[in-house]
């Protein structure tokens, strides 16, 4: 009778976990760095440092990711449809736009790049020896000699994967980035996640890119400039 008890409490406790997306939406529109109101409709984003994204994911997404916070508020409650497939980035002055990734590529992919990498280590080596007369062959003298020799070279050891900042397997990481990603659904109250861009290193480590959101929301598209 406990095992049965016990196994509904972890069943309701999951399903908590599953239906609890999103972070805390400010207090209002206008305390994102960047916001924009239109017909009632208010939507803010900010672009999470690399600190920010260690501070609040476990899952490491600095190297290849780019994290914006999304805030949704709808017209005076009124119910409002919102899908994290219709946000987009646009970096630079590229025509292509990158959509936002479903948290369990984004998990599957640091996966993989956790696996593919390796610990290679070259290490420098110096021989140290000693022949007898039965040693090497002098064409010089026509005699084997001996005495002590030297010899240089490296040897490579190459070991099992680096230990990720994040111990956890696949399947954890994908529900840590859905619990706190844009949630998908009908809603009348203000709302608010990450969304995750896949942009390369290249793009995170410069610091003067330039980012585009594109949005569509009740059918109606948008572009708001985002500022770091």
């Amino acid at each position: 009778m406990r095992s049965i008890a016990f196994c509904i409490v972890l069943t309701f406790t999951g399903a908590l976990l599953i239906a609890a997306q999103g972070t805390v939406p400010l207090g209002q529109v206008t305390a994102y760095p960047n916001h924009v109101e239109a017909e009632g409709v208010g939507l803010g984003a900010a672009v999470l440092k690399e600190a920010e994204v260690k501070q609040h994911i476990v899952a490491e997404l600095g190297r290849e990711y780019l994290v914006v916070e999304v805030a949704v508020y709808p017209k005076d409650g009124a119910d409002l449809a919102v899908r994290s497939d219709l946000f987009a980035l646009r970096v630079g002055d590229q025509e292509r736009v990158i959509r936002s990734e479903n948290p369990k590529v984004t998990a599957a992919s640091i996966q993989k790049a956790e696996e593919s990498r390796r610990d290679i280590l070259i290490i420098p080596q110096v021989g140290v020896g000693y022949e007898t007369g039965n040693g090497r062959y002098d064409p010089t003298t026509g005699r084997r000699t001996g005495g002590v020799y030297t010899s240089t070279g490296v040897a490579v050891i190459v070991g099992p994967p680096f230990p990720g900042p994040n111990p956890k397997n696949e399947e954890v990481m994908a529900l840590e980035l859905s619990e706190k990603g844009l949630p998908d659904g009908t809603f009348s109250k203000p709302i608010a996640g990450h969304l995750y861009f896949r942009v390369g290193k290249e793009v995170t480590k410069d610091s003067n890119s330039k980012y585009e959101l594109t949005y569509e929301l009740n059918g109606k598209q948008g572009v708001l400039p985002l500022k770091r």
